[in-house]
């Protein structure tokens, strides 16, 4: 932090020159400010007031920008020499000041970065100890941390605000803003100021995160057709528990199996009867924040789902598996034994080799959002929301505020977006050619030429480790063999068949702002309840809870572990979040 340093030395010499200036000027030290007398104003003559419209107009110093950069648009970004110090957390092995991608940034915006690095494990730490000492960088990279966060050091005067640097010199996050306005609203914090560059990751078959896998082979076996209703699900498990053993020539089958964790667990079974979001399964109806897990239609879905265990239908592993351990019953030696599983991402549940397209793995496909009880059928949504991935400290100096935000402001570039994310030009990934195909089945933007082998350090990305952009656009631009099965390509048809049952954006609880006593006080009920809310989910399955003899004392839980003050404060937050965006 030289820059600190010398902010040091100087404070200090102009402190010794006042007080030799103060020392002087009282002599023998008796003299008061009351005692100084201000010498004799000196009438100056009147100022004639100029003609408005004779009055020559100062030249713009090319237009609004500073010498020191150049138009924006172009690149570099600056006529000379500027370095900014950026901390960021890293993994054994990597260094970003060898990186050949900071090379490239370096030639390309004509910026110079003293990286300060510390151990990926130590981040939050680390980043904690230089913000209590007040010791920071220029930048803050990843592990910025979370809203409340942000606020509660920018209120510090640790942060500074980007918002009026935005139009004149952010083309890039302005474009963001206009496609997502949902991440500019998340960006915004309770003063009205924006602190950080977001990451914008369109990963689109996360955004509907609760997948229900079947194999197919099984349904094509028993004459059967893909399952439309939670009914017709329970029948087609059933008929796996009933017929498939004696084909295969097993003891026995599991027709479900899950694991540990909302949308590798129960939570699709469940969504059926009331859509059951993750995490603290809140849900806004017509402004008003509720949960879902004290609701009849939860009693409802946890009825139904103790049938399927009391039936055989739900594999015991489910409740104390993770996604490894699930992975060795769907991959097991000999005929396969797992007719269906939740999962949002295929590859963690089944080896996909797309060398072997008559390997199990590609014969298991995504079972429609299956109707309730009302006969709707609903996907849980989980919309881009904005992130925090990069600050400006104030450590820097306002007049180089300009230059750190066009140069944050390039990651945003789609050229960008492929050399921080994916390396070289030419050597890690080349432009697609004409006639080529994308996951989408459109035309595509970009191909992977080369990828890192087994054990090998990635010393070239950034790790996404800074702001990025990439969309539907260029994630699904990937180039892609649309004549076979590939897993990105497979996840992303499953994930069309789910969007027309997504939920609706204005039913998703947004970002909310917190103070720190508030993200105290949330963070300990969100653990109590959902702790508890998990354990009962598992023990009514099961029979350890008798769902309709120990509702009510689940409920009674709920409110003593304070459910209502923890709705009252996502209300209060969700409230404020519409006052201050008038929406």
């Amino acid at each position: 932090m030289k820059r600190s340093i010398c902010k040091l030395l100087v404070m200090s010499i102009a402190l010794i020159v006042l007080m030799l200036a103060v020392a002087a000027c009282r002599g023998n030290g008796e003299d008061t400010a009351a005692d100084v007398q201000p010498p004799a104003a000196t009438p100056e003559p009147p100022v004639a007031t100029p003609d408005p419209a004779q009055v020559e107009p100062e030249p713009d110093d090319n237009n609004g920008i500073p010498a020191i950069m150049n138009p924006i648009g172009t690149l570099p970004i600056v006529n000379e020499p500027v370095t900014l110090s950026v901390f960021h957390g890293a993994n054994p092995g990597i260094d970003f000041s060898t990186s050949p991608t900071s090379a490239w940034f370096e030639e390309q915006t004509g910026v110079q970065i003293e990286w300060i690095q510390v151990p990926q494990a130590d981040l939050a730490d680390r980043r904690n100890l230089i913000l209590a000492t007040g010791d920071v960088p220029d930048i803050l990279f990843s592990g910025v941390g979370t809203h409340a966060t942000v606020f509660f050091y920018a209120q510090m005067g640790l942060f500074r605000p980007i918002t009026e640097y935005i139009d004149p010199f952010a083309p890039e996050m302005q474009r963001i803003f206009e496609q997502f306005p949902g991440i500019r609203d998340d960006m915004i914090m309770p003063d009205g100021n924006i602190y950080a560059f977001t990451a914008v990751d369109e990963c689109f078959h996360c955004t509907m995160p609760q997948k229900l896998w079947i194999y197919t082979p099984w349904l094509d076996e028993l004459g059967l057709t893909m399952p439309t209703t939670y009914q017709e699900f329970f029948d087609t498990m059933v008929a796996f528990r009933d017929y498939m053993p004696a084909i295969l020539g097993v003891p026995h089958v599991y027709p479900f199996v899950g694991a540990t964790g909302g949308r590798n667990g129960v939570d699709v079974l469940i969504t059926p009867f009331i859509p059951n979001t993750e995490g603290s399964r809140f849900l806004v109806d017509n402004g008003v924040v509720t949960v879902s897990h004290n609701t009849e239609q939860f009693r409802d879905a946890l009825r139904f789902l103790n049938r399927m265990f009391e039936a055989n239908l739900i594999a015991t592993e489910t409740f104390v598996q993770d996604v490894p351990s699930r992975r060795n019953m769907v991959e097991n030696p000999g005929p396969p034994i797992v007719g269906s599983f939740p999962a949002m991402w295929i590859g963690g549940s089944t080896a996909v080799d797309i060398a072997d397209q008559e390997g199990r793995w590609n014969g298991f496909r995504v079972v429609p959002p299956l109707a309730g009880p009302d006969g709707v059928a609903t996907a849980v949504y989980a919309p881009l929301m904005g992130n925090n991935r990069a600050v400006i400290t104030n450590n820097l100096p306002e007049e180089l505020m300009p230059v750190a935000v066009r140069w944050l402001d390039n990651f945003y570039t789609e050229i960008s977006a492929l050399v921080s994310v994916q390396g070289m030009e030419g050597i890690h990934w080349r432009f697609a050619e004409p006639g080529e195909v994308g996951i989408h089945g459109g035309p595509a933007l970009w191909a992977r030429k080369a990828l890192l082998d087994a054990g090998q350090v990635d010393n070239v990305t950034y790790f996404q480790a800074n702001p990025n952009f990439r969309d539907n656009h260029f994630r699904l631009g990937e180039v892609a063999n649309r004549d076979i099965v590939e897993q990105e390509t497979l996840l992303f048809d499953m994930t069309v068949i789910q969007e027309p049952f997504r939920m609706r954006r204005d039913q998703i609880m947004p970002v909310v702002i917190f103070d720190e006593a508030q993200s105290a006080e949330v963070s300990d009920l969100s653990v109590s309840i959902n702790t508890h809310v998990n354990e009962s989910i598992a023990r009514f399955i099961v029979g350890d809870l008798d769902i309709e003899n120990d509702w009510d004392w689940y409920l009674r839980e709920l409110e003593v572990m304070g459910l209502q003050r923890f709705i009252q404060l996502q209300q209060q937050a969700f409230d404020e979040r519409v006052a201050r965006l008038g929406n």
